[in-house]
């Protein structure tokens, strides 16, 4: 009788893919949008000027400033960046803070309060000063880059060929063969008797 077929093993099931670490959050950066758009940071009335790159001057700096100056500047600005001074020692002075700066020694680094006075005498005059807004003032945070998760193609199941067992012969077909055989040496051996018995009558 033929062998029953192999029952199929089971396909084993994919491990499931971790899902991809976040990656970490750029530290924030600092750069000077103040001096990209100075009409957002501060107001200046008076005998000042503001310049395109968002800071602000004495009249005519870097030549002589005028006589009787004066302006306001709003405490808005930030930290203060002084990238010139050079006032009249005392009578010339730049307020900040209910503290005046004159001479070659400016507010670098003070941070504002109120509004910053500027006032000038009517005697002699110098360069000036241009104070700026410090460039670590305003923090920006960079856009966090995260990479695209990556996801491993499943592994294939093995497959296994079903194993087939070959049916044993019949023996017997082989049995009936010999007796046909014995058969057939009997039919011999009477037909020598019966060519014995003629030859007998005819002696």
């Amino acid at each position: 009788a033929p062998t029953p077929a192999p029952t199929p093993t089971p396909a084993p099931a994919p491990a499931p893919t971790p899902a991809p670490a976040p990656l970490p959050t750029a530290a924030p950066t600092h750069q000077n949008t103040s001096r990209q758009n100075p009409s957002s940071t501060f107001t200046v009335t008076g005998d000042c000027v503001k310049t395109p790159d968002g800071c602000v001057t004495s009249a005519n700096h870097p030549g002589l400033y005028g006589k009787n100056q004066d302006c306001a500047i709003s405490k808005a600005i930030g930290k203060l960046e002084v990238e010139s001074f050079f006032t009249e020692q005392d009578y010339d002075v730049l307020v900040v803070n209910g503290q005046p700066y004159s001479g070659t020694f400016g507010p670098d680094r003070v941070v504002p309060t109120e509004d910053i006075i500027w006032r000038s005498d009517s005697s002699s005059q110098r360069t000036g000063w241009k104070i700026c807004p410090d460039s670590s003032s305003v923090p920006t945070t960079a856009a966090p880059t995260t990479a695209a998760p990556t996801t491993a193609a499943p592994t294939p199941a093995p497959t296994e060929e079903p194993t087939t067992t070959a049916a044993p012969a019949d023996d017997d077909d082989d049995e009936e063969g010999d007796d046909d055989d014995h058969d057939e040496d009997d039919d011999d051996e009477g037909g020598g008797d019966e060519d014995g018995g003629d030859d007998g009558g005819d002696g």
